[in-house]
């Protein structure tokens, strides 16, 4: 897990699992996390081994981190910082996984555009 992006790994991680990650998620022991991320997993991936799922959890969490470092490159950031707030604070909301990309993605796209 990468310290320094918490919030990207927390918001990629309401994409594989049911219920959000205990605010110290960061300092539990690998095999104990791997463990709540099969016990969490959403339906989709209720029989995938922990350490895939988090590679996973890994994988979405880096792209969100390089789509927000290329809109702040471009000087487009006030879209996408809005849309990781809202998805920020929805990530309990019961909310269907696949809004937050749809959020992330259309802040970036419309801050590119400008």
């Amino acid at each position: 897990m990468k310290e320094d992006t918490p919030d990207y790994f927390r918001i990629a991680a309401g994409f594989y699992q049911c219920r959000d990650l205990p605010d110290d998620y960061l300092q539990m022991q690998e095999e104990t996390f791997c463990s709540l991320l099969e016990r969490n997993a959403w339906e989709p991936f209720e029989e995938w081994i922990g350490e895939s799922i988090e590679e996973e959890i890994q994988a979405l969490s880096a792209m969100m981190e390089k789509i927000a470092r290329d809109a702040y490159k471009r000087g487009h950031a006030e879209g996408y910082d809005e849309a990781l707030q809202d998805a920020t604070e929805e990530q309990s909301g019961g909310r269907e996984p696949v809004s937050i990309y749809e959020k992330l993605s259309t802040a970036y796209c419309e801050a590119i555009k400008k």
